[in-house]
C-alpha cells in the first residue's frame, strides 16, 4: 500500500479560498455603508478641479494593499472583540458624519471599520502592515473650507507676482490684484483660483509621501518631500501662467473661451511631478537609501497558526461575525440617511415667486416720484451665469438709474443648497480685482425701518475710474416649525444642512452722498420689502456676515 508524504505545510489554498469569500462579503458591505460618502466625494471630483486627483487615490490604495498582502501573506487568528470595537467606532462615527455631514469624520470612520475588519481576519499585527494603504485615503476627502479659502488667497497673490516678474521678461505688463494687463492684449488674465495651486498642493503632497513609501526613506526624507509640495506646486502654476500668456500674446486671448482653455493646466501636472523627482534625486544624494535586506515593513506574525481545517475556521469565523455587524450597520445607516434626509427635503419652504417680481421703478416714498429707474440685463445675467462655480437656481442682473443720473448695478441669485454664498465682496472685488478697500467707509446698513435687516456696505478705490460702492446681504431660509421633528433631524436641519438661500449685491458707480443717501433710504428699503413679500418664503433671515469661501471664479 503506498502512502503519500505527511507535509507539514498550512492547507493554504483552503485557507485562501475561505479567507476571500469573507473579504467579498466584507468589501461589499463596507461600500454600501460608505455608498453615501463615497457619492458625494464622486460629485466634487467632477466639481472641483482641486480635487481630480481623488479619482486616482482609492486604485493607488489597492495596488498598495495588494503589495502588502503578497509580503504579509494570508491573516493568521483574528481577533475578534479588538476587531470588532474597531468596527462599532467607525460605525458610529459614519452614523454621525451623516448627520452632521462632515467628511473629514467620514474618512475617521473608513480607516476604523476597514482596520477592525483587518483585525477581525488576522490580528492587530497583521493588520498593522496595511496602515498606509489605510492612511493615505485621507487624499480623497477635501479640506475644510475654512483652510482652503485662506490659502488659495495666499497662493493665488504668490503665483501672480510670480508669474508677472517672469512675463516681465519678454513683454510689458502690470498687475492689479490678481489679474495681469499685458502690453497689445485686450483681454487681461485672471489668475483665478485654479491657478493659485491649492489642489495641486494636495495632489503633489501625495505624491510625496507615496513617493516616500515607495523608496522606503527615512521619516524626515518624506517630511522634507512633504514640505516641498507648496513651492512646487507654485512653481509648476507659476509656469501654467506664464505659458498661458505666452499664448495669448502671440496667438490672442480668443482660445480662452474655447477648447484649449484648459489645455495649459495638463502642463502643470507633469512639470510639478517632474520638479519632484529632481528634488529626490538632489535629497538621495545626500542620504543612502536604506539596505533592502534589513527592512523587514511587515514582518508576518510569529506565533504558530492551527492548519488546515482549524486555521480556516479560525480564519473565516471572526471575519463572518464582523460582516454580520457590518450587514446591521448598513440598514442602521440607509435608516438613518432616509431619516435625515426626509427632513432636509420636507422642512424648508420653496420661494414664493420669481427674482424678477423685485420692482423695476421704486418711488421716492416721501415725494411719490420715480427715484430709480431699473432695466433688467439679460446678456450680463447670461455672463455672470456662465461664471458662477454653482447652479443658480435663480438669477437677476438689473441696472437701475438715479433720477440724477448715477448708475446701479443689481446682482441677485438664489441656491436652494446654499451656494450662492460662495460670493463676497470683500473676496470678488478687492481680492480677485485688486481693488484698494477704504476701510474707514465700511458699515451696516438698515434695510428698513425697523431695522430687522442690514447690509454690509464697501467702498472700493480703483487707481484709476470712479470708486464705487457695493452693499451686501443675503437672505436664509428657516424650517418650518414641526412637533414631529426629531431630535436627530433637528440636529441635521441645524449643523449638517446648508439652508436655501438668496445673496443680494447692489453696486453703485458713486461715492456721492446725495445718491448714497437716497440708496439707503429708498432703494435698499423697496428691494428688502418686495423681497419679503413677493420673492422670499415666510420666515426667512436676513443677515450681511461672511462664511469661509474659497474664490467665486
Amino acid at each position: 500500500m503506498f502512502t503519500a508524504p505527511m507535509s507539514n505545510q498550512p492547507a493554504a489554498p483552503v485557507i485562501a479560498a475561505g479567507w476571500w469569500g469573507g473579504v467579498v462579503v466584507a468589501s461589499g458591505l463596507i461600500l454600501a455603508l460608505f455608498a453615501d460618502s463615497l457619492s458625494n466625494l464622486v460629485r466634487l471630483w467632477n466639481s472641483d478641479p482641486g480635487y481630480s486627483h481623488g479619482y486616482l487615490v482609492l486604485p493607488v490604495s489597492l495596488a498598495l494593499a495588494s503589495s502588502t498582502f503578497r509580503r504579509s501573506g494570508p491573516p493568521g487568528r483574528g481577533e475578534l472583540l479588538v476587531g470588532l470595537a474597531g468596527i462599532v467606532f467607525g460605525v458610529a462615527c459614519q452614523l454621525t458624519a451623516t448627520v452632521f455631514r462632515w467628511p473629514p469624520l467620514s474618512f475617521v470612520a473608513m480607516v476604523a471599520v476597514v482596520r477592525g475588519v483587518l483585525v477581525c481576519a488576522g490580528g492587530q499585527a497583521w493588520a498593522a502592515a496595511f496602515t498606509f494603504p489605510l492612511l493615505f485615503l485621507f487624499f480623497m476627502f477635501p479640506l475644510p473650507a475654512t483652510w482652503t479659502g485662506y490659502a488659495a488667497l495666499w497662493l493665488q497673490d504668490i503665483v501672480t507676482r510670480l508669474a508677472e516678474t517672469a512675463i516681465e521678461l519678454f513683454a510689458v505688463c502690470h498687475r492689479v490684484g490678481y489679474t495681469i494687463h499685458i502690453a497689445g492684449v485686450d483681454t487681461p488674465l485672471v489668475v483665478a483660483e485654479g491657478c493659485s495651486g491649492l489642489g495641486q498642493v494636495v495632489a503633489f503632497v501625495a505624491f510625496a509621501t507615496l513617493l516616500g513609501e515607495l523608496t522606503r526613506r527615512p521619516g524626515w526624507y518624506c517630511f522634507i518631500l512633504v514640505l516641498a509640495a507648496v513651492p512646487v506646486a507654485v512653481v509648476a502654476n507659476t509656469l501654467r501662467v506664464v505659458a498661458i500668456a505666452l499664448a495669448v500674446k502671440s496667438f490672442g486671448a480668443g482660445w480662452l473661451d474655447g477648447a484649449l482653455h484648459d489645455a495649459p493646466a495638463t502642463f502643470s501636472y507633469p512639470a510639478g511631478i517632474a520638479i519632484f523627482l529632481l528634488v529626490d534625486r538632489v535629497l538621495s544624494a545626500v542620504v543612502a537609501r536604506p539596505a533592502e535586506a534589513t527592512t523587514v515593513a511587515n514582518p508576518p506574525p510569529t506565533t504558530p497558526e492551527p492548519e488546515g481545517v482549524g486555521r480556516t475556521i479560525a480564519a473565516r469565523r471572526p471575519v463572518a461575525v464582523a460582516a454580520v455587524v457590518l450587514a446591521v450597520a448598513v440598514v442602521t445607516q440607509v435608516a438613518l440617511a432616509e431619516h435625515v434626509r426626509e427632513a432636509r427635503d420636507l422642512s424648508f419652504p420653496s420661494q414664493s415667486g420669481s427674482l424678477d417680481h423685485l420692482p423695476l421703478v421704486v418711488a421716492d416714498p416721501d415725494s411719490g416720484r420715480p427715484a430709480w429707474s431699473g432695466t433688467d440685463l439679460p446678456s450680463a445675467r447670461d455672463a455672470v451665469r456662465s461664471q458662477l462655480p454653482f447652479q443658480a437656481d435663480d438669477l437677476l442682473v438689473r441696472g437701475y438709474r438715479h433720477v440724477s443720473g448715477a448708475e446701479a448695478q443689481l446682482y441677485v441669485v438664489h441656491s436652494r443648497t446654499g451656494q450662492d454664498r460662495k460670493h463676497h465682496p470683500e473676496i470678488c472685488v478687492r481680492d480677485v480685482g485688486g481693488v484698494p478697500e477704504d476701510l474707514g467707509f465700511r458699515d451696516q446698513v438698515p434695510l428698513s425701518a425697523d431695522r430687522a435687516g442690514r447690509a454690509q456696505r464697501f467702498l472700493f478705490r480703483p487707481a484709476s475710474g470712479r470708486p464705487t460702492v457695493v452693499y451686501y446681504w443675503h437672505y436664509t431660509g428657516t424650517p418650518v416649525p414641526d412637533p414631529s421633528r426629531t431630535f436627530l433631524q433637528t440636529l441635521h436641519l441645524r449643523l449638517g444642512t446648508a439652508a436655501p438661500s438668496v445673496t443680494v449685491q447692489l453696486s453703485v458707480g458713486t461715492d456721492e452722498k446725495a445718491v448714497l443717501d437716497s440708496v439707503a433710504r429708498v432703494l435698499l428699503p423697496a428691494l428688502d420689502l418686495a423681497a419679503r413679500r413677493d420673492v422670499l418664503p415666510p420666515g426667512a433671515e436676513t443677515g450681511c456676515d461672511r462664511i469661509p469661501i474659497g474664490l467665486a471664479r
